[in-house]
């Protein structure tokens, strides 16, 4: 989200009123579960952690596009030196490797994971990260004896159950777990779900808004490459954003403005 500070905190130093920043909002985090701080509202409360300032020329419609981006594990992965190799359709491999892949392959390449297992060269792999359906079993094939394999999504089914939607769901999803389980122990492997929300306990989070985002767009070394589609004016519009997304969505991020005037994503009230 993004907007005009319109609230601090008695703690809060580095903002002030009128301040235009952007913020991770955590709304629906389980252990935090708190309305005030979504984004889809005019108001919104945020951690003062998970907040930057943003200069006069980046708009608030692409600036709302920015803070998940900014915390993701392979935007991280790059700013820390590392090289990284992905996946992706073959019509984004262009894209990939301009925001942050050595190495792309397509995803439904039959030999996609013999390619990425030959592609360090002798390199020491230091873990890999897991997204979607099926991709937590390639990761733990490809990493074999080497270090970590982050889990952002559940080991989820391939497609869509229609019928014993619970019961279809549940036996991949426990087999999976008890597959990763005995490879790991066999491999020498760790594997662990990992979720954004953990940033803000173990100090990430302050490092990624508070220092890494504030410089970088001040040497103008981050790339906002992704064109924000601006869905509507209004909260009556965050739906027709739902309908667009379930209809499928790469490479683009949609926004909704709240204040047609100056097109704010939301007004901000900063807390600790």
């Amino acid at each position: 989200m993004a907007g005009e500070v319109a609230g601090v905190g008695n703690d809060v130093k580095r903002f002030k009123v009128g301040d235009r920043v952007l913020a991770f909002s955590r709304a629906a985090e389980k252990e935090i579960n708190d309305s005030a701080q979504g984004a889809f509202q005019e108001h919104t409360v945020a951690y003062k952690d998970l907040t930057s300032r943003i200069p006069a020329d980046l708009g608030f419609e692409k600036a709302a596009t920015l803070p998940l981006g900014v915390a993701t594990a392979l935007s991280l992965a790059v700013a820390a030196g590392y090289e990284v190799f992905s996946t992706a359709s073959p019509r984004k491999h262009e894209l990939a490797r301009k925001l942050i892949a050595t190495n792309v392959w397509d995803y439904k390449s039959k030999t996609a994971v013999r390619d990425k297992i030959a592609a360090p060269k002798g390199e020491a792999l230091a873990g890999a990260v897991s997204i979607g359906a099926g991709a937590a079993d390639k990761c733990i094939s490809i990493l074999q004896q080497c270090r970590l394999v982050s889990m952002i999504t559940f080991p989820i089914p391939h497609d869509d159950r229609q019928s014993f939607l619970v019961l279809r769901t549940a036996v991949p999803f426990l087999y999976a777990i008890i597959s990763f389980k005995i490879r790991s122990m066999f491999q020498g492997l760790k594997y662990n779900l990992v979720a954004i929300g953990l940033t803000l306990e173990n100090g990430v989070a302050r490092e990624v808004f508070t220092d890494f985002w504030p410089k970088a767009q001040e040497a103008d070394n981050f790339v906002t490459s992704f064109k924000p589609g601006v869905v509507g004016n209004g909260v009556e519009c965050i739906q027709s954003g739902f309908a667009l997304l379930r209809k499928g969505m790469s490479a683009k991020k949609l926004v909704v403005a709240l204040c047609m005037e100056v097109c704010l994503f939301a007004y901000i009230l900063v807390y600790h």
